[in-house]
């Protein structure tokens, strides 16, 4: 008998999820409370980083490094215009530095460590000269957009799937699981892969809120690298464009489990722009909304829960996307148990 499975959230986990079942033989219906793709959602943006390691979290390493190969085949195939090398750099205190090292030479990926002041880190950015750099290539630029119409495309085309853009079933309050019951006796397996959690069962989901700025650069100018961490208190990053022309700016603490008011908004600015030393044509601020699991769920890799045929994952964040592609592989193979 054939499977006939729903895949509800048509975010990038969603998208190659249902992509993986039609190919094994199911017939899937996607589902979204708004369009598909949904272009305000946080799967589409203008770059997302995939990295190898993660030291201080080897679930979420191992499911990156399986991501990895999935994200080359497709930069080998489509090109570096969806998708491009980087490499991932860490300005620290030595010390600090040294866990990372460990992580890179146990799974043998290329890193060196120099001076801050043999790079030209500080003509772009001001930072402690003190510090050392620690440069890894194990990164890929994604050209989130361009990936996700690339999906949207397979979807459209593929003979065994079917889109169901702006339903509202699933965006319906306080009678899920009511909601679940019904969904269970229309499909062989329901796989909600949603951004925000849609309440099925009890879980530890958190709203959060991640301040940043976009900063387009002069023209003639770009930085093509990602910078996870410039040595300052509140372990300020940066994430380029694919063309390097534009740069997400944010800090790891400048993400909020409130809504920042005006006032902490314009400190997070204004500590941000004294991170820039290179001339900016455009700067926009945004306040990203996103939910997150709590950290022990993080390390232990338990994404998602399941009850009889169905699956839920918490919440599909930001930090998703690079391991979309295994997470999608795994939720595939239980809708076929």
């Amino acid at each position: 008998m054939c499977h006939k499975i729903a895949v509800v959230g048509a975010g990038i986990t969603g998208m190659m999820t249902a992509l993986n079942c039609a190919r094994k033989g199911a017939e899937v219906d996607i589902y979204d409370q708004y369009d598909i793709p949904n272009k305000h959602s946080n799967s589409w943006a203008y770059a997302r980083l995939w990295r190898a390691i993660h030291e201080d979290n080897p679930a979420l390493e191992a499911l990156a490094i399986r991501s990895g190969v999935f994200w080359e085949n497709l930069m080998n195939q489509y090109g570096e215009n969806m998708i491009r090398p980087a490499k991932i750099i860490r300005i620290n205190k030595e010390r600090t530095l040294g866990s990372v090292r460990f992580s890179y030479e146990k799974n043998k990926k290329v890193n060196y460590t120099t001076s801050l002041k043999h790079t030209n880190l500080t003509s772009f950015f001001n930072i402690k000269e003190d510090n050392n750099v620690l440069t890894g290539e194990d990164g890929l630029l994604l050209g989130a957009h361009v990936i996700n119409e690339h999906l949207h495309n397979q979807l459209k085309k593929h003979e065994k799937i079917r889109l169901l853009p702006n339903e509202t079933l699933f965006a319906a309050k306080g009678e899920m699981n009511v909601i679940c019951e019904k969904i269970a006796r229309m499909y062989k397996k329901t796989l909600i892969c949603t951004s925000s959690p849609i309440g099925c069962f009890p879980n530890d989901v958190k709203k959060n809120y991640q301040y940043h700025l976009d900063i387009e650069l002069m023209n003639g100018q770009s930085f093509s690298d990602a910078i996870l961490d410039m040595g300052d208190i509140h372990k300020t990053w940066c994430i380029p464009s694919i063309d390097g022309k534009v740069l997400k700016l944010s800090a790891s603490h400048f993400s909020f489990s409130e809504p920042p008011d005006e006032n902490l908004r314009e400190n997070c600015k204004k500590y941000l722009l004294n991170k820039m030393k290179i001339p900016c044509n455009s700067i926009k601020e945004h306040v990203s909304q996103y939910y997150s699991s709590a950290a022990c769920a993080m390390r232990d890799g338990q994404l998602w829960r399941s009850n009889d045929n169905i699956l839920i994952m918490d919440a599909c964040n930001a930090r998703n996307y690079k391991i979309s592609p295994a997470l999608a592989e795994d939720i595939s193979q239980f809708a076929f148990e």
